[in-house]
């Protein structure tokens, strides 16, 4: 069976280390095809997502990136399961406590082709043991999920899940799932209508007392961010709060595209996007938005910043280290292959202009995932590749490069909102419970610095 896969994650100098000469970069490869998502576990072990005939999940041991430094680099041992049925598509995981939590879709046909959504989990104490029986609920009512949350509640395990209904119209779905981890779980589903403002959801947060989705509104040609806020976790829809979208104006067009979004600290979150100044020629902003979504009766936007950049590249994730207050903005190249992903290292409670980091490298890896990565670091996942960085910045040039990006202060918006509460859909499951066997191998440095 054909063995493809990546994974990637880095971390900070301990101070049990601190007599020693301890890595600040490195990066790493396998033979692999396609590494789509990255989620640090407990700060030593990092799990990945990766596409080989179906997708799999993967778990390494980074924590000798914490270790003395070796000219010859290090190996990371990494554990992988077999693929789940190639019906079978991951969008999105997280990993609560020592339970990974997925999303995606099932293809059931192909002519016509028709999907349906699903979420499941599985533990990861299991997976580290030889094998995993991961279980898939299979959710009729929607055509898949893209985006989720996990969190406990009162001792409960939930789910929430972004995606699209299965309508004609295919409006937005919000799949509500109790007591995931129990023998009979309770979904609950709801439909968000297009009319009268057409509204596109990207992410789906919880910031630890609030539900958080996070979009944009078209007005004809126009868009404006977005949010709706749940404040009560236990039931999102139990509240009158989540029956009102929130949006964000100063500019009539603000947003080029999708949004990116990320939970900071105390309510507050980031959301990124490209803005585009109409004219000839055009010229393109990164924007880095932050709300507050615990102020009452509205979320506010508190500080805005932007840079300029070269053309239309979007934002593909962004991972906040609470400890260091600082966030890593991974931005997507404008031509994968020839161009290569940026690092942006930015400090979202500037209230001021400043010059932030960024790091790159310059042979086309299409890094696609981020996280953070025991506090001071992060982890980054892309084709056959894992790149494993301390935040503030690296010291020699080359693996990777370094270089500044302005970051200027520009007006925060005005919220306003409208009521368009979500329908209730009813919703049927079907479980399916794969056997996958888990596989050891490890991961070999490319470059290094310290």
């Amino acid at each position: 069976m054909k063995r493809i896969f990546t994974v990637l994650s880095f971390l900070f100098f301990l101070p049990f280390f601190s007599s020693a000469q301890n890595y600040n970069s490195a990066e790493l490869e396998f033979i692999t095809e396609q590494n789509v998502l990255v989620r640090n576990w407990n700060d030593k072990d990092v799990v990945s997502l990766v596409y080989s005939d179906g997708y799999r999940f993967v778990c390494t041991d980074f924590y000798q990136f914490l270790g003395p430094y070796s000219s010859s680099g290090f190996v990371a041992p990494t554990i992988y399961s077999d693929p789940l049925p190639r019906e079978y598509a991951i969008t999105d995981f997280k990993i609560l406590n020592d339970t990974v939590f997925f999303c995606g879709s099932k293809n059931l046909s192909t002519i016509p082709e028709t999907f349906c959504g699903i979420v499941g989990y599985f533990p990861l104490n299991q997976f580290m043991l030889g094998n995993i029986t991961p279980h898939i609920f299979e959710i009729p009512a929607a055509s898949y999920f893209r985006r989720l949350v996990a969190y406990r509640h009162n001792g409960v395990h939930k789910v929430v899940a972004l995606g699209k209904s299965f309508t004609i119209a295919d409006y937005c779905a919000i799949l509500e799932t109790f007591d995931i981890l129990s023998t009979l779980p309770i979904f609950k589903m709801y439909e968000i209508d297009y009319s009268p403002n057409k509204e596109i959801y990207d992410d789906v947060l919880y910031t630890g007392n609030r539900v958080v989705l996070v979009g944009t509104m078209e007005l004809g040609a126009n868009a404006r961010p977005i949010v709706r806020i749940s404040d009560k976790p236990e039931d999102i829809a139990s509240t009158t709060l989540f029956d009102s979208l929130f949006y964000f104006y100063l500019y009539s067009n603000e947003i080029n595209a999708r949004t990116r979004s990320v939970v900071l600290d105390d309510g507050l979150i980031a959301m990124s996007y490209v803005h585009v100044e109409t004219g000839t020629p055009q010229t393109f902003f990164k924007r880095l938005r932050v709300i507050d979504t615990d102020v009452l009766p509205m979320p506010l936007n508190i500080n805005s910043h932007e840079t300029r950049i070269s053309d239309k590249m979007e934002t593909a994730e962004m991972a906040y280290s609470s400890r260091l207050k600082k966030l890593v903005l991974l931005q997507e190249p404008f031509v994968a292959f020839t161009d290569d992903p940026l690092f942006y290292y930015l400090e979202p409670y500037n209230n001021y202009s400043y010059f932030a980091d960024e790091t790159y490298f310059s042979h086309g890896n299409l890094y696609r995932s981020i996280d953070i990565y025991n506090s001071d670091n992060f982890v980054s996942v892309g084709m056959e590749k894992a790149y494993l960085q301390y935040i503030p910045t690296h010291t020699n040039l080359g693996c990777p490069f370094e270089a500044q990006v302005r970051m200027d202060r520009i007006p925060d918006l005005t919220t306003g909102f409208d009521r368009n509460p979500p329908r209730f859909i009813p919703v049927t499951n079907t479980l399916v419970t794969p056997v996958l066997s888990t596989h050891a191998a490890k991961w070999v440095p490319v470059c290094h610095t310290y």
